[in-house]
């Protein structure tokens, strides 16, 4: 049984792409400093206003398809570096979140500069980050993403969750 609802190449218009990763690109390139610790909730904070509506109000029609009658629940970014992964996990298994249902991942960055990086499935499937593709998937399965390799890399994700509508 596939995990992946969708996989979807160049998602967004590349006018909005580029503008989706300007933002993100000028948080990750803040100084090492400010940056240290910045958990995925701060750097989505930091981001400027109007990113949020800017990328809902052009991927709703990609995503509504695979979340009738669910709402967003969460929308964060992920700056991944050199080095890191994230281990095996459920999205919708997380303390406080168990309403999550669909859960979706957008790739924004120079994806070419890196290795790794790749959403791995439980079930054998693998996608590689390609910029500006959008992968949705059941938040239910377990999934992870292998380490990224190489100096100066960047792997930009904006992710998402939907659920039950309270």
């Amino acid at each position: 049984m596939s995990a992946i609802y969708g996989h979807r190449l160049d998602a967004l218009p590349t006018l909005v792409w580029e503008r989706l990763r300007r933002d993100v690109v000028m948080v990750g390139n803040m100084e090492a400093d400010e940056r240290a610790g910045l958990r995925s909730a701060e750097i989505t904070r930091a981001l400027p206003d109007g990113f949020k509506a800017l990328f809902l109000g052009n991927a709703r029609a990609l995503l509504e398809p695979f979340a009738p009658g669910l709402e967003l629940q969460d929308l964060q970014v992920t700056l991944t570096r050199d080095g890191g992964f994230f281990a095996e996990h459920q999205d919708a298994r997380f303390p406080g979140v168990e309403g999550r249902i669909v859960s979706f991942v957008y790739y924004l960055g120079d994806h070419d500069s890196f290795k790794g990086g790749l959403l791995r499935f439980a079930t054998g499937e693998t996608v590689g980050p390609v910029d500006n593709s959008l992968v949705v998937f059941d938040g239910l399965v377990e999934h992870q993403v292998t380490r990224v390799r190489g100096e100066g890399a960047v792997r930009l994700t904006v992710n998402g969750y939907y659920g039950e509508k309270p």
